[in-house]
Protein backbone atom coordinates (compact mmCIF):
# COMPACT_ATOMS: atom_id res chain seq x y z
CA UNK A 1 0.00 0.00 0.00
CA UNK A 2 2.93 2.31 0.73
CA UNK A 3 4.56 1.73 -2.21
CA UNK A 4 1.58 1.94 -4.50
CA UNK A 5 1.53 5.73 -2.64
CA UNK A 6 4.56 6.64 -3.66
CA UNK A 7 4.03 5.14 -7.02
CA UNK A 8 0.91 7.37 -7.49
CA UNK A 9 2.21 10.54 -5.85
CA UNK A 10 5.31 10.64 -8.25
CA UNK A 11 3.19 10.17 -11.14
CA UNK A 12 0.61 12.73 -9.99
CA UNK A 13 3.70 15.29 -9.04
CA UNK A 14 3.07 15.48 -5.45
CA UNK A 15 6.04 16.43 -3.09
CA UNK A 16 5.17 12.70 -0.51
CA UNK A 17 7.66 11.82 1.47
CA UNK A 18 8.44 8.21 3.11
CA UNK A 19 8.13 9.25 6.51
CA UNK A 20 5.59 11.55 6.01
CA UNK A 21 3.66 8.88 4.70
CA UNK A 22 4.63 6.73 8.16
CA UNK A 23 3.88 9.73 10.31
CA UNK A 24 7.25 10.66 11.03
CA UNK A 25 8.08 13.27 8.93
CA UNK A 26 8.39 16.57 10.77
CA UNK A 27 10.20 18.69 8.07
CA UNK A 28 7.47 18.29 5.25
CA UNK A 29 4.00 19.20 7.16
CA UNK A 30 3.79 20.24 10.45
CA UNK A 31 0.56 20.41 12.66
CA UNK A 32 0.45 24.09 14.45
CA UNK A 33 -3.19 25.11 16.26
CA UNK A 34 -5.46 22.57 14.57
CA UNK A 35 -3.81 22.92 11.31
CA UNK A 36 -1.19 21.01 8.61
CA UNK A 37 0.45 22.99 7.20
CA UNK A 38 3.85 22.76 5.16
CA UNK A 39 6.92 24.21 6.19
CA UNK A 40 8.72 27.41 4.36
CA UNK A 41 11.84 26.64 2.76
CA UNK A 42 15.47 28.28 3.94
CA UNK A 43 15.00 30.63 1.05
CA UNK A 44 11.03 30.83 1.40
CA UNK A 45 11.96 32.83 4.80
CA UNK A 46 14.71 34.46 3.40
CA UNK A 47 12.80 35.98 0.41
CA UNK A 48 9.77 36.99 3.28
CA UNK A 49 12.24 38.93 5.65
CA UNK A 50 13.87 39.99 2.55
CA UNK A 51 10.41 41.67 1.27
CA UNK A 52 9.71 43.12 4.83
CA UNK A 53 12.87 45.27 4.96
CA UNK A 54 12.94 46.55 1.99
CA UNK A 55 9.43 48.38 2.79
CA UNK A 56 10.60 48.60 6.27
CA UNK A 57 14.03 50.46 5.04
CA UNK A 58 13.32 51.83 1.71
CA UNK A 59 9.77 52.38 1.64
CA UNK A 60 9.03 50.63 -1.18
CA UNK A 61 7.18 47.28 -1.66
CA UNK A 62 9.08 45.58 -4.18
CA UNK A 63 7.68 42.08 -4.97
CA UNK A 64 9.05 38.63 -5.50
CA UNK A 65 10.26 38.88 -8.90
CA UNK A 66 11.87 42.09 -8.56
CA UNK A 67 13.79 40.85 -5.78
CA UNK A 68 14.83 37.72 -7.91
CA UNK A 69 15.94 39.96 -10.46
CA UNK A 70 18.18 41.89 -8.20
CA UNK A 71 19.52 38.52 -7.20
CA UNK A 72 19.63 37.18 -10.81
CA UNK A 73 22.14 41.07 -11.41
CA UNK A 74 24.16 39.66 -8.61
CA UNK A 75 24.92 36.01 -9.31
CA UNK A 76 25.49 37.46 -13.22
CA UNK A 77 28.05 39.78 -11.86
CA UNK A 78 26.46 42.61 -13.62
CA UNK A 79 28.65 45.41 -13.84
CA UNK A 80 26.72 48.17 -11.81
CA UNK A 81 26.57 45.77 -8.93
CA UNK A 82 29.03 46.87 -6.49
CA UNK A 83 30.81 44.40 -3.65
CA UNK A 84 30.75 45.52 -0.46
CA UNK A 85 32.78 43.14 1.89
CA UNK A 86 32.34 38.89 2.15
CA UNK A 87 30.92 38.20 5.86
CA UNK A 88 31.58 34.38 5.12
CA UNK A 89 32.05 32.14 2.87
CA UNK A 90 28.34 32.13 2.16
CA UNK A 91 27.38 35.70 2.64
CA UNK A 92 27.99 39.01 0.69
CA UNK A 93 26.93 42.37 0.95
CA UNK A 94 26.52 44.48 -2.52
CA UNK A 95 25.33 47.68 -3.61
CA UNK A 96 23.01 46.84 -6.56
CA UNK A 97 21.20 49.66 -8.49
CA UNK A 98 17.87 48.75 -9.41
CA UNK A 99 14.71 51.54 -10.88
CA UNK A 100 16.65 54.34 -10.28
CA UNK A 101 17.29 53.59 -6.02
CA UNK A 102 20.92 51.97 -5.30
CA UNK A 103 19.87 48.98 -2.37
CA UNK A 104 22.02 47.84 0.15
CA UNK A 105 21.51 44.10 0.00
CA UNK A 106 22.89 40.84 1.71
CA UNK A 107 23.30 38.00 -0.87
CA UNK A 108 23.49 33.93 0.08
CA UNK A 109 26.06 32.92 -2.45
CA UNK A 110 24.51 29.21 -1.49
CA UNK A 111 20.88 29.72 -2.17
CA UNK A 112 21.74 32.62 -4.87
CA UNK A 113 18.73 34.83 -3.33
CA UNK A 114 18.75 38.28 -1.50
CA UNK A 115 19.06 37.85 2.41
CA UNK A 116 18.07 41.47 3.79
CA UNK A 117 17.88 44.58 2.86
CA UNK A 118 20.36 46.96 4.46
CA UNK A 119 19.61 50.80 5.37
CA UNK A 120 21.20 52.93 2.45
CA UNK A 121 23.31 54.33 5.43
CA UNK A 122 24.67 51.69 7.42
CA UNK A 123 28.76 51.21 7.59
CA UNK A 124 29.22 47.46 7.46
CA UNK A 125 32.47 46.10 9.58
CA UNK A 126 35.01 43.64 9.45
CA UNK A 127 34.77 40.51 11.31
CA UNK A 128 36.58 40.42 14.20
CA UNK A 129 39.38 37.68 12.91
CA UNK A 130 39.79 40.09 9.88
CA UNK A 131 40.77 43.39 11.89
CA UNK A 132 43.67 41.40 13.61
CA UNK A 133 44.74 40.44 10.34
CA UNK A 134 45.14 44.19 8.30
CA UNK A 135 45.72 46.47 11.60
CA UNK A 136 48.96 47.18 12.10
Amino acid sequence: MLILGLFIGFFLGLATCYNLMKGKCNRCERYNRGVWTMRRTKSQCQMLHARKRVAQRYGKALSSDAIKRIARLIKTNNDSCAFIERQSLRVTVWDVPYEGQTYRVVYDNKRHSIVTFLPPDIKVKRPHWMSDLFEP
